[in-house]
């Protein structure tokens, strides 16, 4: 299933939510990130959370319009390996 997400074409999402809405994953770890900039009163609240996850699906996928704080979190880093080579590692968030 394509994601539902506001402007992604992302195809082949494994993930379902409430039987109503398919993510992928880069916009599922972007929904991570975006959702810790929001107001965290409520975080441990499920239904805070599901109206979270619908606000952000209607927002238009734009890596640009993420803030500053949240992009560090998303910027991956370069870690060297003993074999003289760099290899990619994401930060988890």
């Amino acid at each position: 299933m394509a994601c539902d997400r506001k402007g992604c074409d992302n195809i082949m999402c494994d993930t379902c939510i409430d039987s109503s809405y398919y993510i992928c994953s880069e916009c599922k770890e972007e929904f991570k990130g975006w959702l810790l900039t929001q107001d965290n009163l409520y975080l441990d609240s499920n239904k805070f959370i599901y109206e979270k996850f619908k606000e952000f699906m209607s927002i238009e996928k734009d890596i640009y319009n993420i803030p500053e704080d949240t992009k560090k979190l998303l910027i991956t880093s370069l870690t060297y390996t003993k074999t003289s080579s760099f290899t990619m590692k994401k930060k988890t968030l």
